[in-house]
């Protein structure tokens, strides 16, 4: 995951995880694109996607 922090507040967390998960559009074949949003209390304290398959 970059440096960057996530958004303190998501409206929508989903839209947030899919957008994530496009980003190992081309580098996580064979796997699929999983992004994640952690949110507690409304406030999101976490995110990641999968990056890339191993090889």
């Amino acid at each position: 995951m970059p440096a960057s922090s996530p958004p303190r507040s998501s409206p929508d967390p989903l839209a947030r995880a899919l957008a994530l998960a496009a980003r190992g559009r081309f580098t996580s074949a064979p796997n699929p694109r999983v992004g994640a949003v952690l949110v507690r209390d409304g406030v999101v304290v976490g995110e990641g996607w999968h990056r890339r398959a191993r090889r």
